[in-house]
């Protein structure tokens, strides 16, 4: 399982890329010296290498024979026959015996239900992951991940039931005050919505979201609303990704799915945001003002994603789209469903004339999710002139055989011969922008 960039929880599963030891030689390398005596200055662990073998399967205690002070990164796999309490011997061993710890990972065997353990008190910890924790002691848990004053990263799968009385009680929020990077899974997004809810985190930089229940429009706008009231610091957070993995995410009635612009609008109070990437969470219903307002409220924006594979249009019109990707001179990629079937409407400048957007040479990816795209709106020419950078232009799948199927082939064979054109004949663009300049019926 990977919780995040240098936090993949190892387990038994991924032990064939670790080098294989002989087990019977181990085993009695181990009855002659313990691994604190041959490893003396160890000051990585990643337990898998060892635990692996059958010989090891089920000597879970072997694992603290391996904790020293210089320890400084250590992960493990919890087995399913474990008993708890060796998992609770072991983790309060560790403030004593592994005081140097910077970077903790645990995880659990694939179907174990959660851990009920607490975390900890490690002052040094500077990365700590956990694959499996039960939600009913998050409280506690953030008590004592609150004495690693140098923690930056976090990622945590929380499991169990959502208690709404228990869990949005409206205790006092305890601080993160180091934490810049924060990846949390869970089942329903209520559980996530809950930890930021008991945490305050001013310097938190990166959020990423995973869940396994798809979300109603109420649960997403009650998470944004946390993380609005968790990161106080508006000027901190730079990226935030949210993902639906449930598996009845295809089938849930659209009705039930419909994301307005006003859910989003929390997220317009965070002034550095450089990515923001929605995968699957909803059928976006977004309208242009909000497109504009992003403009305004986000100029260091690099990535914008609403991606999703059902069907959506919302409101947004290619002339929102032109406005937005023009005005946020840092962006990269964009993935936004709008209207392109009529001609755009273009800005006037200050004397009172039509005129252009800025051209912005830094769009690589563009992927126009479900949007409907005509020739009347001179699509491909209008990517040619304002994006000279665009390297890759998509959408979602369709029938190739389709009248859209094939409208959409001819204009992005249009636009990619404009673009050869582009290069071959740069004084070609001023005929191109002439030609949009001119006045429409």
């Amino acid at each position: 399982m990977t919780l995040g960039p240098g936090l993949t929880c190892t387990s038994s599963s991924h032990s064939s890329a670790l080098p294989r030891p002989s087990g019977p030689v181990l085993q009695q390398l181990f009855a002659l010296f313990p691994p604190g005596l041959l490893f003396p200055k160890l000051f990585l662990l990643r337990f898998a290498a060892v635990s692996h073998l059958p010989e090891f399967y089920s000597d879970f205690s072997l694992l603290r024979q391996f904790l020293l002070p210089e320890l400084e990164s250590l992960t493990f796999d919890v087995p399913s026959s474990v008993p708890t309490y060796e998992v609770e011997q072991l983790l309060g061993a560790l403030p004593a015996e592994a005081s140097g710890l910077r970077h903790l990972s645990i995880t659990t065997d694939n179907g174990l239900s959660a851990c009920r353990f607490i975390v900890p008190k490690l002052p040094k910890l500077n990365r700590l992951a956990i694959g499996g924790i039960d939600v009913g002691l998050t409280r506690q848990n953030i008590t004592n991940i609150q004495h690693s004053r140098c923690l930056q990263t976090l990622a945590l799968h929380l499991h169990g039931p959502f208690d709404t009385e228990n869990q949005l009680s409206g205790n006092m929020p305890l601080e993160l005050s180091a934490l810049k990077e924060l990846y949390l899974f869970s089942t329903p997004l209520q559980i996530c919505t809950s930890f930021l809810l008991q945490v305050s985190t001013p310097q938190l930089s990166d959020i990423h979201i995973t869940y396994f229940e798809a979300a109603i429009p109420a649960e997403l706008t009650a998470f944004f609303e946390s993380l609005r009231t968790s990161c106080q610091t508006f000027a901190s957070l730079e990226t935030i990704s949210m993902f639906d993995r449930s598996p009845d995410r295809w089938w849930k009635p659209d009705s039930h799915r419909q994301l307005h612009s006003h859910i989003f609008r929390p997220l317009l109070k965070f002034r550095r945001l450089s990515i923001v990437d929605f995968d699957d969470i909803g059928k976006y219903c977004l309208d242009d003002a909000f497109i504009e307002d992003a403009a305004v409220a986000w100029p260091y924006l690099r990535v914008l994603k609403f991606a999703t594979l059902k069907h959506s249009v919302g409101e947004v019109t290619f002339t929102a789209m032109l406005s937005l990707a023009s005005r946020c001179k840092l962006l990269r990629t964009l993935r936004l469903t709008f209207d392109a079937t009529h001609f755009p409407r273009l800005p006037y400048s200050p004397d009172g004339n039509r005129e252009l957007w800025t051209t912005q040479p830094t769009l690589r990816e563009l992927h126009v999710g479900h949007s409907k795209v005509s020739a009347a709106s001179r699509f491909p020419r209008f990517l040619a002139v304002l994006f000279p950078g665009l390297a890759v232009l998509s959408r979602e799948d369709m029938s190739l055989d389709s009248a859209d199927g094939i409208a959409w082939r001819e204009l992005r064979t249009s636009w990619t011969q404009l673009m050869i054109y582009r290069q071959m004949f740069p004084d070609m663009e001023n005929t191109w922008r002439a030609d949009l300049l001119q006045p429409r019926p």
